[in-house]
Formats: C-alpha cells, structure tokens, sequence
C-alpha cells in the first residue's frame, strides 16, 4: 500500500501537546455530549444516569501504562525489512452506561539518529480498523470507540457511522542499512474518559542500538573415545543474536595443545598452538544467522586432553568467546618408567644386573596390563621376575588376572613392588631386547615396547642406577634415588658422586642435598621452610658414579636428563649479573661454603651464592596490568578527589617518568604485580578462574632468580614486564636477564644495559592471547634512569625525584 511520508516532529513534543489541546473541543462536566441523541439525554436526566467511557490499551492482551517505552521486535530483521508494533485501543464502560470514546487525533514524534535527520522516517503511524489501514494523520477516519454490547440507537447518526468496539494503533518499522537506534512517541488525543480530559495518551516505541552479540553453542565440544593415531571432528556454532552484523576477526586454537587440535571455518584451517589467527578481512555473520567451526582432535598419544577455543569478535560485552574442547576423558593412561629405554650400563660377566619396572596410571579410569613378554631376546639374556610385584605374587599379568592400577595409584617408584628385569651377560659385548607390553591404552601394540641395553664387561666395576621425574615444573621438589646401584655378588656399593654435567644459567646456587656424596638426593634451592626446590626453568642433565667397597668405579655413568618445564601461560624468570660482587661461593659438593675470590671461581665461570639481606644487589621484576595505566598522572600542584566519607585528599596517582605524556604502570596499588603485591587480585570475579599472578620468588640478595607465573591470562590484555634495579649494596652496576616462557615454551631470553641503582628497565608487552611480546622503545626494551616512586621511596629506596 502507499506509505504517507510524516512530517519530522523531533524536539517538538512540548509544543504539539500544547498545540492539540488548543485546538481540542473536549466539553468540560457542564457541556452537552454531542454525541448523543436528545431524548437519550432527556431519558439520562430523568433518571440520573451518567455515562461515561474508559480508556484501555493492551499490547499482546496485556495492560499497557500511558508513558510505556517498547522495544520493536527488529533484532532478526534484515535492511529492508519490517515489524509491526501493534498496540490495541478499547472503550472498557459499562455497556448500560457508555458513552463512545471519540478519538479526537493521533500525534507523532520521529527521532532519528544523528547525522540522519533528513533521511526518510525509519518508523511511521498506522491505524487498523478492521480490515482497513490508514496514516495516523487522517483524523476525520478515527471516529470513536464504544463497548461491545452497547446499544447504539441512542448514538448521533454521525457517531454510529464511525463507532468501532478497538482500533490498533501500529508503530510499522521498516530496518535501514545501519545499526542506529531510533524512535517513535505517540500521542493519542481522546474525549469522554474523565481520566484523559485534558491530556493525551502517550507511548514510545523505540529499537535498541544494533550492536552484534555471540552465542557459541555448545560450549564445551566433547570428542569421545579416539584410538591412537586416528582423527574425529565435532562442531559448534558460532550465531549472532544480536541486532547487527557480528564481525569475527580471530580464533585461538588451543594454545597449549596445539597438536592434538585444529580447527576449520569456512574451509580454511587454523591450527592449534601457534597464538591468535587474524582473519581478515573478518568473518560477518548476520543477526539470527550461524556459521560452523569444525574442530578436529588427533590422538596422538593415550592421554586425556581438554584445551579450549577462544572466539574474538566486536561483541561489545564479550571480546573472546571461549569453546572448551574435551578429547579422551575416558580412557586408561599408564606411564611406564623409564617409558622408552631401560639402560642396564655394564654389567660384570657372571652376575645379573637387576632394574625395576615403575608402572603409574596416569588418567581417571582404572588401568589394566594385561601381559608382559620378552621379544627379540634370543639368547635369553635378559628376564622378568614378579615375585615381589604388587598383585602378582610372582605370576605374569593376563587377561583373566591383570595387573590392575586404580586412579592415581603406582608400583616400583617409591617401593620395591614393580616388576624386576634382570640382564645375565654371557660375553663382553651389547646386548638388545623388548619388553613387549599390553595394556588397555589407546596406544597401538607398536607402540607399546621398552627397549632394553645391557653391555657385558670383564672389569669388576659396579653399576649406577638412577630412579626419579623427568620431568616437573618450577618451583618443585627434585628428588632422585640411586640406592638401586649394585655390585658384583658378594659385594657392595660403597660410595656415590651426583653430578651436574648439564643445567640452565641462571641454576648456579642449585645444588644436592643432603650432599652429592649420599646415595639419594634432592637438588635446588633450600627455601626458608626447608624445602628444596629448582626454581630455574630449563633442561638438567644429572650423572651418578659409583665405587665398591674395594675402590672399584662404575664402568660408566649413569645419566638421567630432567626437563623443568612452566605449565603457565605466562611465566617470567629474572636473573642478574654483577661484576662488582666478588663475594662468591664454589659449588662444593658438601656444601662447606668456601669462599674464593672473582679469580678463583667454580669450573663453569659463575658461581654466585650470595645470602643474607645486603649481601648482593637486589633487582625487582614487575608484571602489570594495563589497567595500571589508566590512574591519574601525577601533577603540581596534585588534583585533588573526594574519598568514600566525602572528604577531600590528593588523588592517587602514578608519575609519568619516561616522558611519554602517559601514566607509567609501575608500583601501583593493585595492578603491579612486584615483591610488595606478590598475589593481585585481577580478572575475573570467578574464584575457579585462576587469572590472577603470583610473584614466587624475591630474591634481596643477589642475582635471582624472581618467578612471576600467570596461570590463565585474560584474553584483550597487554601485560607490561619491567626490572628496578632497588638497590646496589655498593656492589655497582648490574645486567638483569629476562626469560620469557609462553605456554612452557621459551619465546624470549633478553639481555639489559648496564643497570646502575635506581634505574627502571621497561622490556617487553605480552599481548594475550596471541602471546606475542611487543617492543617497548625498541627491541631491547627502554630505561628510566633514577626512576622515582613515593611507594619505593616511603619503603626506603634511595632514588630522588627528578
């Protein structure tokens, strides 16, 4: 039907209301109803009946109040498209009583958005009655509204031509090409209800601000039992319940699981663990519309994996959308130690070397082995022996009787119950075989095989034997046992010797205890507790000798390799170096603690081993958020604020020292993560979210290392890493080094100037998630000399204020 165009009425409200009612003709309480026949009124009058009308307007068969606001349904609407808002118009008198309820006019005020004021009005007035529509604005075709059942004979011939039982009144909205909001009031001008006299019945009807909003579904992609080797792929979708185009310009793939996932949009594939993938141009997906992100798991290995997807988009509320991904919850996990070769060294001709077997279940179902078997062990120099085997009582595992490990349960480790292998050579030469297992793992049968190399020697040399991890996480306890070394029969092991041959730098002050010379160790830093943990990340290589008690050494060396590995997202290590410091300490294996001078140093180089506040230099590491940058900057005369009882005080606030017209994030309150606010609260109000960094390490009296680990990052933030050089000790200039670990992996190892007392270090931003380190000043970081804060310098820092 043709549309009439209205004329923009925005801002004039006031005016019209004014303007409707001085044109208006509504009787006061004295003046004759014109709309009634004259001996009805006569009859009314005899009788002392009044009558009356009564306004009501409902939306969906439901009340609607005068001075409602309702949004249009427009949110699936595409450009072009429209929606009715339908409000209906009653006369609810008694019948008996009634007076028709005369629609006297229906005014309309547009409001478009900025910048669009003369563009054609997106909504517009319409009145249905019956089956007939017309514009608002033909007030000679509203006529007048009367009760059902009303007797109409009383009723002027020019009232009953147009009396109706409803009307509605309809705010038709037809979507533009954009995403603004826009508005619509009516007023509705009417006579007879006493209620309505003197003013109109108002309403609005508006749309909201097209804004896009995600909606992942599922949110957790389950993938169920997938063999080793084999692939699956499940799906979720990405749909956009929101009212404008939702735009999605990047994916994370999961970031520490990037083999085992990858993920597939519109046929293109992103992989797993390489960060943030831009799509550009971005993905847009219509309101009310989908699109699918296939998600392909690879069992690449027997054990469980949960990782997880991070959508970005230009939700306003939600940046990253999170899919969490689940693969193999279900299945057994055996680790079996060593898992790929046992090493028996060399073993005297005559005697049986012995080795035992350490077997754990590593997943959350019961694991079961079902068989072990020598292969490729043609002159049956090496055998099995279970006579001591947890559950086996000397038999082999079957399939009728398993060796059976609940959750979290494990044999030959920390006791004398795994399965002992022994090797019997017969000539001085290498001896090869497997240990052929089956087990209720995913892995395929090839994969289940243990190498075993025994050498068979004429010299009567004993064997070293070294049990323990090979692999944990900063900060953790690093045991090792070698009281499983043995001599020849009728002989003992007499003395052992541990020894570092490799191990980060940074590790110098780590060390064995109770010594090296004890047949069990544990090695690292002795805390304040007493715990002995490395703090270093990075690979150790350990070796083990020992001698009879007649003075016969091992043949050879055992060697066991340990990776330290972080399983953060972010972990931070500071080291430093200061040649002014001459007061070192040799790594000793007793652990005396001599003293030697910076000539006569520890074989590697560096060795300092400093204790005791003041002893060394004492760098800081800081990790802030860059909410920290959002505090006031300090000024002269300084702003002032009101507190939480109204009275007035300086603001808080952080110096801009670097020069860069910004708020420096460094020593604030909240968002500075340093040896004063080691554990912030930051992210999410979800106590299960472990977002919030820790400081573990401060070190006051030389060289480091300072661990700063972030479990889960917020996605959308930089994360600022800096180094203060708090104070010399007199001890001069220093280097720090920072070490930068994204998901476990090394990404960065950075080298400062020449530091002096006082001087800041800003070295890196880490963008999350992609988990790239951004420049700051340059590729080698910047430095504020005499870096000045009230909060250091109230803690006694010697720096001045520049």
């Amino acid at each position: 039907m043709a549309m009439t165009r209205f004329v923009h009425m925005r801002g004039l409200w006031p005016v019209l209301v004014v303007a409707l009612l001085a044109c208006s003709t509504t009787p006061d309480d004295s003046s004759a109803d014109n709309t009634l026949k004259a001996e009805c009124k006569d009859l009314e009058e005899k009788f002392g009946l009044q009558r009356k009308a009564e306004l009501q307007v409902s939306r969906d068969n439901q009340p609607v109040d005068d001075g409602a606001t309702v949004t249009a349904a427009a949110s699936s609407l595409s450009p072009g498209q429209t929606v009715d808002t339908v409000f209906v118009f009653r006369n609810v008198a008694e019948s008996q009583s009634a007076r028709p309820l005369v629609i006297k006019a229906i005014s309309t005020s547009y409001s478009p958005p900025g910048g669009k004021e003369n563009e054609d009005p997106a909504f517009v007035c319409i009145v249905k009655a019956g089956d007939v529509e017309f514009p608002c604005s033909d007030t000679d075709k509203l006529g007048s509204l009367i009760p059902s059942g009303m007797d109409t004979k009383c009723l002027l011939d020019s009232v009953k031509a147009s009396a109706r039982t409803q009307i509605e009144l309809i705010a038709r909205y037809t979507r533009p090409d954009d995403n603004f909001a826009r508005s619509l009031v009516m007023a509705v001008l009417t006579e007879g209800d006493e209620n309505w006299k003197s003013k109109p019945y108002r309403l609005t009807v508006t749309t909201k601000v097209g804004v896009a909003k995600i909606k992942v579904s599922p949110e957790v992609v389950e993938f169920d039992t997938v063999p080793y080797g084999e692939s699956d792929t499940q799906a979720f979708k990405i749909t956009n319940i929101g009212e404008a185009p939702l735009k999605v310009s990047a994916l994370v793939v999961a970031p520490k699981d990037g083999k085992s996932f990858s993920a597939n949009l519109l046929d293109k594939d992103y992989k797993g663990g390489l960060g943030e993938h831009v799509i550009d141009p971005p993905v847009e997906v219509k309101p009310q519309q989908s699109e699918t992100v296939k998600v392909t798991f690879t069992a690449l290995d027997q054990n469980s994996h949960a990782s997880q997807i991070d959508v970005k988009s230009n939700d306003p509320e939600t940046t990253y959308s999170k899919v969490l991904l689940r693969a193999n919850q279900k299945v057994p996990c055996i680790s079996y130690i060593p898992a790929a070769l046992m090493n028996f060294g060399f073993v005297f001709l005559g005697t049986a070397a012995e080795k035992m077997l350490g077997i754990r279940n590593c997943g959350s179902e019961t694991a079961e082995v079902s068989n072990l078997e020598l292969i490729d062990n043609p002159d049956s120099i090496f055998s099995l022996d279970t006579t001591n085997t947890k559950g086996l009582a000397g038999e082999m595992p079957s399939a009728d009787k398993p060796l059976s490990l609940i959750v979290n349960d494990e044999i030959g480790l920390k006791k004398n119950d795994g399965v002992v292998i022994k090797c019997s050579p017969e000539s001085a030469k290498t001896y090869k075989a497997k240990l052929k297992y089956t087990d209720n793992t995913l892995l395929p049968p090839a994969k289940k095989v243990i190498e075993l190399l025994c050498n068979g020697t004429n010299q009567a040399c004993p064997t070293p034997v070294i049990h323990g991890d090979e692999e944990i996480i900063p900060q953790m306890k690093l045991c090792l046992t070698g009281d499983k070394s043995f001599a020849l029969p009728g002989k003992k092991v007499a003395k052992w010797e541990w020894k570092v041959v490799e191990k980060p730098k940074g590790a110098e002050s780590h060390t064995f205890y109770p010594s090296n010379k004890t047949p069990n160790v544990c090695f690292g830093v002795k805390g304040d507790s007493g715990d002995v943990t490395v703090n270093v990340a990075g690979k150790y290589v350990f070796e083990l000798r020992v001698w009879d008690g007649e003075g016969n050494e091992s043949c050879a060396p055992a060697i066991h390799p340990v990776a330290v590995i972080p399983d953060e997202a972010i972990h931070v290590e500071l080291l430093w170096d200061t040649p002014g410091d001459t007061d070192k300490v040799c790594e000793g294996g007793d652990n005396s603690g001599k003293k030697c001078s910076a000539h006569d140093q520890c074989p590697d180089g560096s060795c300092e081993h400093d204790k005791g506040l003041g002893a060394g230099t004492d760098m800081d590491l800081h990790f802030a958020h860059q909410l920290a940058m959002l505090t006031n900057t300090c000024t002269e005369p300084p702003k002032i604020c009101k507190d939480s009882k109204g009275n007035s005080k300086p603001c808080y606030c952080l110096p801009d020292q670097d020069g860069d017209g910004k708020t420096d994030p460094w020593f604030h309150k909240d968002y500075d993560c340093y040896w004063l606010n080691p554990n912030p609260n930051w992210g999410s109000a979800d106590g299960t979210v472990d977002d919030n960094p820790g400081l573990d390490l401060d070190d006051t009296d030389g060289w480091g290392p300072e661990n700063l680990n972030l479990k889960e990052a917020e996605n959308g933030i930089e994360y600022w890493v800096g180094v203060h050089y708090w104070k010399d000790n007199g001890f001069g200039p220093s280097k720090a080094t920072v070490r930068f670990y994204i998901w476990g992996n090394l990404e960065l190892e950075l080298t400062s100037e020449s530091m002096k007392q006082c001087d800041m270090w800003w070295v890196k931003r880490i963008s999350w998630p992609s988990g790239k380190l951004v420049n700051i000043g340059g590729a080698g970081g910047k430095y504020t000399p005499k870096y000045w804060s009230k909060v250091a310098a109230g803690l006694g820092a010697k720096c001045v204020k520049k």
